[in-house]
């Protein structure tokens, strides 16, 4: 098993990072759209924690990630039955991990059934087998439905799920509930307008 990957950055795709290695080997290691954005400039050094997979066809695919903690929940969601790799990915472009758990836990589909190929049914399966794991590590779960509900709420007036998403994000911790939360990002994108 590769735990984790380093080198220099050579090229970033849609879904695709190389990587080169200190022995020269180049590695193609499929990541979250999110993640890409996160990573370096080309050309700059990057570590990776890995998930390779091998497929029914006997081919290996290397998966990358950020943080520890991505590749844990890609992980869960891979087990999931009907979850395969490359969904696992694009339920993770969704939202923040702290915010898809706190979904899960919470039992609310509406973040997950946001992904292409994801229906009522398939998000339904994901919370019954992961919402009592996810409940535990759900630190600040009620914060984040708060910000889920704010996002909903932001949408509704008008504001893009992405500039919702950025506002909220710049509010202060200390704010708790949902409609404080959007007062907050309501006068933070008032700034900017």
């Amino acid at each position: 098993m590769i735990s984790f990957l380093s080198g220099r950055l050579v090229e970033k795709t849609e879904r695709v990072a190389i990587i080169e290695s200190r022995d020269g080997i180049g590695w193609e290691v499929f990541c979250a759209k999110s993640a890409l954005k996160k990573m370096p400039q080309l050309g700059s050094q990057v570590k990776l924690w890995t998930y390779l997979q091998l497929t029914k066809d006997g081919a290996f695919c290397l998966y990358g990630f950020l943080a520890r903690e991505e590749k844990g929940f890609f992980e869960a969601l891979n087990d999931v039955a009907g979850i395969g790799p490359k969904t696992a990915l694009v339920i993770m472009d969704v939202a923040s991990v702290e915010r898809l758990k706190a979904a899960i836990a919470s039992g609310d589909e509406a973040l997950l059934t946001r992904v292409s190929g994801i229906g009522s049914k398939s998000a339904q399966r994901i919370i019954v087998e992961l919402k009592t794991k996810f409940k535990k590590d759900a630190m600040h779960e009620g914060d984040i439905v708060a910000d889920l509900d704010a996002e909903e709420v932001l949408v509704e007036l008008g504001y893009s799920r992405r500039e919702a998403r950025a506002a909220l994000e710049k509010v202060s911790g200390d704010v708790r509930s949902a409609e404080q939360r959007i007062k907050e990002a309501l006068r933070i994108m008032g700034k900017k307008a």
